[in-house]
């Protein structure tokens, strides 16, 4: 891939900007962060303030931010979205090992959505603001739920 043009910065704010530019701007970032990922070495780390993410946890968390936000800005034009399921377990088990699993919620779509704050589910309110993800491996998980503890730079 070898860039041919200016691309636009998927978030730089303007609220004019045109529709195929802001995709474009998405699909560049995404295929910048794979290609990223897949230079890592295996146990290569990168900072994330939510822990040391390795490759398959920075790919979990751009799969994430896309599904998550493409939802958001669905329901703001009053449409539904869904992310397909086996998308949405695989983010969901990399992520939040603390979801509810399958026998508990066979949804894996609403299962994330409660997992980023999205939603209540049966038996379970709705997450507030600190909700977090695990950045670092799986088998660095202790066992507890991660809550964000200070706050994002976006706020």
């Amino acid at each position: 891939m070898r860039s041919s043009a200016r691309v636009l910065p998927a978030r730089n704010g303007d609220a004019n900007a045109e529709l195929p530019a802001t995709l474009d701007a998405v699909v560049t970032t995404a295929t910048m962060l794979e290609r990223i990922c897949a230079g890592m070495a295996p146990g290569d780390r990168g900072f994330h303030p939510a822990g040391q993410a390795d490759a398959e946890g920075f790919r979990a968390q751009g799969c994430a931010e896309i599904v998550q936000h493409i939802y958001d800005i669905a329901r703001g034009f009053g449409e539904t979205f869904r992310a397909p399921e086996d998308l949405a377990e695989r983010i969901t088990a990399r992520l939040f090992p603390w979801a509810p699993d399958a026998d508990e919620h066979a949804d894996r779509w609403e299962a994330l959505l409660w997992c980023s704050g999205r939603i209540a589910l049966p038996g379970r309110d709705r997450l507030d603001a600190n909700w977090w993800i695990l950045a670092a491996p799986l088998d660095e998980w202790d066992g507890q739920r991660k809550v964000r503890t200070m706050p994002p730079g976006w706020r």
